[in-house]
Formats: structure tokens, C-alpha cells, sequence
């Protein structure tokens, strides 16, 4: 993914779906480092879409899951809600306090 498209790698994950051009696929594999992505395309869709005749270093339209897109709108607007208010701290401090019981509870 070229450096000015890095932000949608917080929305392409394994077992994901991802358009390219215009195809619906599914993403097999993620390196958040590399910022690359690799999908599974079956043979009949090989025949009857653009992709396999991509070069590597071709451009590509990337259209990223909408629903990934709906949940981080979600939580990013009831965080903001939280912080907005005099919640923020608590709710910080009960999820910490969830996070270590499980973690004492599993040692």
C-alpha cells in the first residue's frame, strides 16, 4: 500500500473483504509492517475480472470493508462521547482494573 494509503491498513484484515477494481475479494494474509495484503481470487473470477492482468506496481482503485469503517466510526464517537464528559477517567480505570483481574486470574 503506497505511503499516501496507509491509514486503510486499519481496515484490511485477515479474513476481511476488500474491492479492487471493482472485485469483492477476501484478504488471506496482513503485514502491518510492510503495510501489504494478500487476497484469495478462484479461478472463474481470474477469468472474468482486470486484476490478473495487473503488474506489480500497477495502480488499483482500494475500496476497504464498510463495516470496519461503521464500528470505528461508532467507537470513535462513543470514546470522544466518554472524554467529552467527566467519564473518561472511570471508564479508563474499569476497563485497566478488567484487564488486570483477567490477567491475574489466568496466571
Amino acid at each position: 500500500v503506497p505511503e499516501e494509503y496507509k491509514h486503510l491498513m486499519d481496515y484490511i484484515i485477515p479474513k476481511g473483504f476488500i474491492c479492487l477494481d471493482g472485485t469483492s475479494l477476501t484478504i488471506i494474509d496482513v503485514d502491518d509492517v510492510k503495510c501489504t495484503f494478500s487476497i484469495m481470487m478462484i479461478a472463474y473470477t481470474q477469468t472474468r475480472v482486470v486484476m490478473p492482468r495487473k503488474a506489480i506496481g500497477d495502480h488499483v482503485n482500494i475500496e476497504v470493508d464498510m463495516m470496519g469503517k461503521y464500528a470505528s466510526k461508532g467507537v470513535e464517537a462513543m470514546i470522544q462521547r466518554f472524554l467529552d464528559g467527566d467519564q473518561g477517567e472511570a471508564l479508563v480505570a474499569k476497563v485497566l482494573d478488567r484487564v488486570l483481574a483477567k490477567r491475574a486470574a489466568n496466571q
